[in-house]
């Protein structure tokens, strides 16, 4: 209730904006690694990073005066905008040209409307980021906040040096905020015409005619451009992320019926499962282990042959087709990987990535505090 009647207190102020952000994909840094053979790079202790994150889709904005440009993560689990310091100190934080990642970083000193903070640090997983506060004068897609807090980080995990971003920029609800800082919705809300955000994934593996990007992020309205006319809207689980409830699980001849959390993750290439959903798919698929890669594999032939997974949420079925949840990622002997992990008990169960939110236009409604979901027109 108090984070209703903190966006209805936002929302009073005169609405008048709408803006689009064209998306560019990260890259699945879990699939490089796979690629290069160094997927124990990304372990510490016996748990993977990537129930976390290991993908994003990219939007531009400008932090400073003058303007310095990042490409960052448009990331709906959570609510805080970082970038990274000039002056960082994590081996490899500013990327290199030669795999690709290499980053642009902010220079405090060269932005005459910066306003210093103090220093903070915030999990990440096993993990943490660590750096400073600050305010500064963010603009996205033309519309400017004067005052946007944000993070300036010095130091990042290894997941972070192995993709192209310059940092985050979280479109959660105020509860995840770092230090009581303002999140960048709340700023951006009062500016727009309605307290929505709609996000769409376009499926480039099988082709998106007329599209040359991945997707796009709009603000302030929903893009029916992008989303088909069959929006089944879901509640929200709690007062503090984006989660909602799943019902059920159909795969195969198997089938369970259970109540868990899930969240939609624009940051997580390969969808999370529980461990008990994880060993059906593998048995539904005939996928076996493969050990020096780590993952489970089945012929990139059967791709199409392979089981349709059917996710129930608030009682609908959302499908997911074989051809979208395997990845060929040149392992050799003509085998593909599952793209499922299975999730940790102390997050949510369910961690649906980038097979869904391909398939699925999302709408994210602040002022109802549910999601839409609509069958995207670039599955």
């Amino acid at each position: 209730m108090l984070r209703l009647i903190l966006f209805s207190a936002l929302l009073s102020v005169t609405l008048a904006a709408r803006l689009t952000v064209p998306l560019q994909k990260s890259g699945n840094v879990r699939e490089k690694l796979i690629r290069e053979g160094k997927t124990q790079e990304a372990k510490t202790g016996s748990q993977v990073l990537f129930d976390k994150s290991d993908e994003y889709y990219l939007g531009e904005i400008t932090l400073g005066t003058p303007p310095q440009k990042f490409l960052v993560a448009m990331d709906t689990t959570s609510s805080f905008l970082w970038v990274v310091d000039v002056n960082c100190t994590t081996p490899g934080c500013k990327g290199s040209s030669s795999d690709g990642t290499l980053k642009e970083t902010y220079n405090s000193s060269a932005s005459s409307s910066f306003v210093p903070g103090g220093p903070f640090s915030l999990p990440y997983g096993d993990d943490k980021i660590t750096g400073n506060l600050g305010k500064e004068r963010l603009i996205m897609s033309g519309i400017t906040t004067s005052d946007q807090d944000f993070g300036v980080v010095e130091t990042v995990p290894y997941l972070y040096t192995a993709q192209p971003i310059d940092g985050i920029l979280g479109l959660g609800w105020p509860s995840l905020a770092v230090n009581g800082t303002k999140t960048p919705m709340q700023n951006l809300l009062p500016q727009l015409d309605a307290p929505v955000v709609t996000i769409w994934v376009a499926n480039l593996k099988n082709g998106a005619p007329g599209v040359d990007f991945a997707g796009s992020i709009s603000f302030g309205y929903i893009d029916e451009s992008a989303c088909e006319k069959n929006m089944q809207w879901v509640p929200l689980a709690d007062n503090s992320t984006w989660g909602f409830k799943i019902n059920g699980f159909q795969m195969g001849s198997y089938s369970r019926v259970k109540t868990e959390t899930a969240i939609t993750a624009t940051g997580s290439g390969w969808t999370g499962v529980p461990s008990i959903v994880l060993n059906a798919i593998v048995r539904q698929t005939r996928a076996t282990f493969d050990f020096e890669s780590v993952v489970y594999t089945v012929p990139c032939s059967t791709a199409k042959d392979q089981p349709d997974m059917n996710i129930i949420i608030n009682g609908v079925p959302y499908l997911i087709k074989g051809e979208d949840y395997i990845v060929d990622l040149n392992l050799g002997l003509g085998n593909c990987a599952l793209s499922f992990f299975a999730t940790r008990e102390t997050g949510p169960a369910w961690i649906l990535g980038d097979a869904f939110v391909r398939s699925y236009c999302h709408v994210f409604d602040y002022g109802n505090a549910r999601i839409g979901l609509a069958t995207s027109r670039f599955a």
